[in-house]
């Protein structure tokens, strides 16, 4: 992977991380996440996903056309375990 299109991916990430910290809900919102979080496109949408896990390394996870964040939940949660952050989300549409 580039280094620009990495770097890119860990700032979305730790932007998301940032924004779940202050939006985190306890609600359900998608069956498969118990906790939501919330963050902004640069143009005022607003994105719902999960962050997952500690570790310095982030990943994030984008659905297909007619996909939700669901889809890469079990995937994201065998990167957690071992060791990774991830990052599951909504897109708009």
């Amino acid at each position: 992977m580039g280094k620009v299109l990495r770097a890119f991916l860990l700032a979305v990430l730790a932007g998301a991380v940032a924004a779940a910290s202050a939006a985190a809900s306890p609600q359900k919102a998608n069956s498969c996440i118990a906790t939501n979080v919330r963050f902004r496109t640069a143009d005022g949408i607003r994105l719902e996903g999960a962050a997952l896990g500690r570790g310095k390394t982030g990943v994030v996870f984008a659905h297909q056309l007619a996909g939700d964040r669901c889809q890469w939940l079990p995937f994201a949660r065998e990167l957690v375990s071992k060791g990774y952050r991830a990052l599951v989300f909504d897109m708009r549409g």
